[in-house]
């Protein structure tokens, strides 16, 4: 695909993928941060999945409105190390969320919780798959092809990090430490993204 350096085609393939593997991550280990509080009933699994889903909506609109105005690979970069911000937060604020929603009941509970502790990383992240797109298809003859790659290699990432989370993370590691290495990772990548040169 013209138009972009090799080096930054790479480095946003490996975003998606990141990006795809921790949005998992999150979805999944979601259950443990908010379980202490409200259990494991499908009103907790109901609640990450709409949490995720709606700012899966909201951060893909809010990506192609800045896609369009900004295609900058530091857009997609800045996004991931906001993300990873937020959730360095997430160990430390937890229960002060799940002890301040509780009086709102299971049902609103939950879902408050769920909300306040990674809609705002998942929206930031969801971001990146607009802006990648549009990096990648800066030619028109070749946006299916860089459609198909940025889905490609975000449903790779979702898919490790789906087996990675149920079968290593959650029960080797606390959700404390997962936490904290997937915002480590995130920020990683994303950092990488702002200060490394790409000569065109």
């Amino acid at each position: 695909m013209p138009g972009l350096a090799t080096t930054e085609k790479v480095f946003v393939l490996v975003a998606s993928f990141v990006v795809g593997a921790i949005s998992v991550v999150l979805e999944i280990l979601g259950t443990r941060v908010i379980s202490p509080y409200y259990g494991t009933t499908i009103y907790v699994w109901s609640s990450l999945i709409g949490v995720t889903l709606a700012s899966l909506a909201v951060g893909y609109a809010v990506g192609g409105w800045a896609a369009d105005r900004w295609p900058d690979r530091r857009g997609l970069a800045a996004a991931m190390v906001g993300s990873a911000l937020w959730l360095l937060c997430v160990p430390w604020m937890r229960h002060g969320v799940l002890a301040a929603t509780t009086a709102l009941g299971l049902k609103v509970g939950s879902f408050a919780s769920a909300a306040a502790l990674f809609a705002p990383p998942l929206v930031l992240m969801s971001m990146t798959g607009p802006i990648a797109i549009r990096l990648l298809t800066s030619d028109m003859t070749f946006v299916g092809r860089g459609v198909g790659r940025i889905y490609g290699f975000s449903t790779a990432g979702s898919l490790l990090g789906a087996i990675l989370t149920g079968f290593v993370f959650i029960p080797s590691f606390s959700v404390s430490n997962v936490l904290e290495a997937a915002a480590v990772v995130l920020f990683a990548v994303g950092a990488a993204g702002l200060v490394v040169p790409v000569d065109r």
